[in-house]
């Protein structure tokens, strides 16, 4: 896919009859249609401000394989109904899809990441002020910084920070 785009602006509509999602990947779940090889590297996510009830930032369906890499993007969300419902990356039936160095950010009322079968590998991501970080099981998370950010359904590993980066001046 294209590098450095910038994806802000329309969601779907009140009624939520649209998909909305600044990056949709769709293969047939069947042996004769597969993606393979996806990388979506260096873009910019929202806010979206001038539509609602938009899906996700990128949205994976479908017979995807080869473990999809989502790296080195920015994802930011306004929250209420400007939020995307699914996450800003929602992988529905993907093969296990790889989040690394990207940096996520929020008002407080968003979700990061949500995954309905396959999973999630992240690491060396910073979260900040999401309802959630992660709606997904399995998911091997390590190396992340996670901050104003409650505990969510996956596990941080050792290496892990979850308190607030700020240095002071004493440092």
């Amino acid at each position: 896919l294209p590098r450095n785009l910038r994806f802000i602006g329309h969601g779907g509509d009140a009624a939520k009859r649209v998909h909305a999602e600044g990056i949709h990947l769709y293969a047939v779940n069947s042996s004769a249609s597969s993606i393979n090889g996806v990388m979506i590297d260096s873009n910019y996510f929202g806010p979206y401000t001038s539509g609602i009830h938009t899906t996700a930032h990128i949205y994976l369906d479908g017979n995807i394989i080869g473990s999809p890499l989502i790296t080195n993007n920015e994802f930011v969300q306004l929250g209420g109904a400007y939020s995307p419902s699914n996450g800003s990356i929602y992988n529905k039936n993907a093969a296990t899809t790889l989040i690394f160095n990207n940096t996520f950010s929020s008002d407080g009322s968003g979700l990061a990441v949500q995954a309905t079968s396959k999973g999630v590998t992240a690491k060396n991501n910073i979260v900040s002020k999401f309802r959630e970080w992660f709606s997904v099981s399995p998911a091997t998370c390590d190396y992340n910084i996670v901050f104003q950010t409650p505990a969510s359904s996956a596990v941080e590993g050792s290496h892990s920070l979850t308190k607030d980066p700020l240095l002071s001046s004493t440092l």
